[in-house]
C-alpha cells in the first residue's frame, strides 16, 4: 500500500512538472506579431520577435545575433529586419559583424531595391528601402589600396527603416581584412570582394553619416554580438523532457528504497 502511494505521488510530480513546462513554453512564445512592413512589439530586449525567443537579460549583441541567424533563414521577414535595425542603432557598442552584415544583405535583397551611381568615376551601389535607394545624395566617397570614405544622407534627412548596403566599386584587387567605423560611434565589418582585376568593398550602414573603411580588423566592443542565444520550442520540449525525466528517476529512487526497507523489516 505504501509502494502505491510513493509511485502515486511520483507520477504526480511528473505531471505537474510537465505541466509547469509547458505553460512556461507557451508563456514565453506569446507577443503580438508583426504585420507586413509594420515593426511588432517585441521591443529591443527580450521577448519574442517572429519566433524567435529570448530571455529578458540577453544583450543587445545577444538580440542581434540571434535576428541575424533568423533573417538568414527568412530574409522577407520585415519585423525581424527592422527590429535587427533598431537594436544596432539603440546600442552603438554592438558590432555589425560580417554575420549581421549578410544578414541584412540579404533582407535588403528580398524587401528592398537597387540603385547605382557614378560620384567622381567611382561606382556606388545601394541596397535600401524601395522608397529611398534612388533619393541618396552622396556628399563623398574615395578610396585606395588600404582605405575609403564614404559620407550620404537621403533627401529630407530621412532614414532608411531597413539601414542601407554600400557597395564601393574598385579598379583594382584588396586584400586583407576590412572593417568600418562611423562619426556617430558605431563600427562593423566590410565584405571585400576581389573579381580578378577589380574589387568591391561592401558594408552596412544601419545609419547615415560619414563611413571610413580601413584595412584591418577593429576589435569588437565589448557588447559585440558574440555569442548567440537561441531558444526555440526544440529547446523547449528538452527542457520539458528534462525535468519529467528527472522527476522519474528520482521517483524510482525513492521507491526502491521503499522496497528495501520493507524487505528489511520483515
Amino acid at each position: 500500500m505504501r509502494l502505491k502511494k510513493v509511485i502515486s505521488g511520483v507520477m504526480a510530480v511528473a505531471m505537474a512538472a510537465t505541466f509547469a513546462a509547458s505553460a512556461f513554453a507557451a508563456t514565453a512564445g506569446e507577443g503580438t506579431p508583426g504585420e507586413p512592413n509594420k515593426p511588432g512589439t517585441g521591443g529591443s530586449t527580450g521577448g519574442n520577435t517572429s519566433g524567435i525567443v529570448l530571455p529578458e537579460d540577453a544583450t543587445s549583441g545577444q538580440i542581434a545575433g540571434s535576428l541575424a541567424d533568423a533573417l538568414k533563414k527568412d530574409p522577407t521577414n520585415y519585423e525581424n529586419a527592422t527590429r535587427l535595425v533598431n537594436t544596432l542603432n539603440e546600442d552603438k557598442k554592438v558590432f555589425v559583424d560580417a554575420n549581421i552584415t549578410e544578414a541584412m544583405l540579404l533582407a535588403l535583397r528580398a524587401q528592398g531595391k537597387a540603385y547605382n551611381y557614378t560620384i567622381n568615376n567611382v561606382g556606388v551601389s545601394i541596397l535600401s528601402t524601395k522608397d529611398l535607394a534612388d533619393k541618396l545624395s552622396i556628399k563623398e566617397v574615395s578610396y585606395s589600396a588600404t582605405g575609403a570614405t564614404f559620407e550620404a544622407n537621403y533627401a529630407g534627412g530621412a532614414q532608411s527603416a531597413l539601414g542601407t548596403y554600400v557597395t564601393i566599386s574598385v579598379p583594382y584587387n584588396l586584400d586583407g581584412s576590412w572593417s568600418w567605423v562611423s562619426d556617430n560611434g558605431q563600427s562593423g565589418a566590410v565584405i571585400v570582394t576581389n573579381t580578378g582585376k577589380t574589387a568591391t568593398l561592401g558594408f552596412f550602414a544601419p545609419h547615415f553619416t560619414k563611413y571610413t573603411l580601413t584595412k584591418g580588423t577593429t576589435t569588437p566592443p565589448t557588447s559585440g554580438s558574440g555569442s548567440v542565444i537561441k531558444a526555440t520550442g526544440a529547446d523547449m520540449n528538452t527542457i520539458m523532457m528534462g525535468i519529467v525525466g528527472t522527476a522519474l528517476v528520482a521517483g524510482a529512487g525513492i521507491a526502491f528504497v521503499s522496497v528495501k526497507k520493507r524487505a528489511l523489516s520483515k
